[in-house]
């Protein structure tokens, strides 16, 4: 409360009112006094807010004080109103009720409505600061564009809808977000020679065009460090598949690095897209909990640096990343940049209806997505009828 406000409540309260926020203008104030408290509050810059409470004592009008209050439902600031004494205080209740003003049983619900909707002007405030149209991501944005639009156009005229996880690590690296080195092999010898560009130890996965979760049908071999454990691992990939899937679902492997980051953590970065807002980021705790804690933040693409930060203080694996029982803290700069990148990508592609990256590995010494899932609207969607973003951009 002001100090303008301060002398004027001296000028009319009690002497013994509480002289601070809260104002507690005594037991004994008639329906006036309340107006009067209400009227210089709604005029000092410096509150936000009021909440009337009013506790039905002997000299208490809960009916007359209600009436009041109405000349100032329409102040400019944010007013509500606590009535409580059950049946004493309907009346009076139905009047503010009656004069658009919100009124609570208890003090705490409103309190709570009050935290509610400064989080939502908050949100609407990120909202509100525009993102550049061509931020400074470290890469040609608009080659990058092509590419993957290059890459989906060519699932979709087969017919495809769910992108290989050799098709979104391209798009992923389209996008310099960090998703390794990755190379497709269609016979046993051809993932040899692929591993040993790559370096032994190597991981193979199933390549299809119609399985997601690889593990669940023995599509995943780990570790693996010699010419004779790829040979082995290939075969073996593709017998499980065609056990628990079918021999059509099996087109090759994929050939990946066996990576192993010290002190890592598995996030999980991913993306659904809203009718009304567009693409909504997810990021949070990943890995195979990802379902158990469901430890995540949400925000709109495209992110600036300010929101990217807003989403991830959201979640609790957060203040894990910066550091716990001696462990040196994942580099946030490069963290958020991943978040922007990604949040871009959703953006310029309104052709893509889900994204996820579980999990993301994130570890004091940088950053990689080791497996991807991407899921697009069917080609007879029309450009025009795709779910854009809503976030302003410059």
């Amino acid at each position: 409360v002001g100090e303008a406000s301060l002398a004027q409540f001296n000028s009319f309260l009690p002497a013994a009112w509480s002289h601070a926020n809260p104002i507690d203008i005594l037991g004994d104030a008639a329906p006036d006094r309340f107006s009067k408290t209400v009227k210089i509050s709604a005029e000092d810059p410096e509150v936000d807010g009021i909440l009337v409470i009013l506790t039905p004592q002997d000299m208490t009008d809960p009916t007359a004080t209600a009436h009041a209050l109405t000349e100032h439902a329409q102040c400019n600031k944010l007013f509500m109103a606590s009535w409580m004494g059950g049946k004493d205080v309907e009346e009076g209740q139905t009047i503010l009720r009656e004069a658009k003003i919100p009124v609570f049983t208890y003090p705490d619900q409103a309190v709570r409505v009050f935290n509610y909707l400064h989080k939502c002007q908050a949100g609407v405030d990120l909202l509100k600061e525009p993102t550049p149209a061509n931020p400074n991501l470290g890469f040609d944005l608009q080659k990058a564009r092509k590419e993957v639009h290059d890459i989906y156009t060519a699932a979709l005229s087969k017919g495809r809808t769910l992108l290989s996880e050799y098709e979104s690590k391209k798009i992923m690296n389209a996008y310099n977000i960090p998703a390794g080195v990755t190379e497709l092999a269609l016979t046993p010898d051809a993932a040899v020679t692929a591993a040993k560009k790559i370096g032994y130890p190597v991981v193979l996965k199933v390549h299809s065009e119609t399985i997601t979760h690889k593990s669940d049908v023995g599509g995943v071999k780990l570790n693996l460090k010699t010419d004779d454990d790829v040979k082995n691992a290939y075969n073996e990939i593709k017998a499980n598949v065609t056990k628990n899937a079918s021999a059509a679902d099996f087109l090759g492997v994929v050939i990946l690095p066996q990576v192993t980051l010290k002190d890592s953590y598995e996030i999980i970065l991913g993306a659904n897209i809203d009718g009304q807002f567009g693409p909504v980021i997810l990021f949070g705790l990943g890995g195979v909990l990802v379902e158990v804690f469901k430890d995540k933040g949400l925000g709109l693409a495209p992110l600036n640096k300010t929101y990217a930060k807003q989403l991830v203080l959201k979640t609790k694996i957060f203040k894990a990343l910066q550091g716990v029982r001696g462990r040196k803290p994942v580099n946030e700069d490069e963290l958020l940049l991943t978040i922007i990148k990604f949040s871009q990508l959703l953006a310029d592609h309104p052709r893509i209806s889900e994204f996820d990256i579980n999990p993301l590995v994130a570890s004091p010494d940088g950053i990689l997505a080791l497996d991807a899932r991407i899921i697009l609207y069917k080609a007879d969607k029309t450009d025009e009828e795709l779910p854009k973003s809503c976030v302003p951009t410059v």
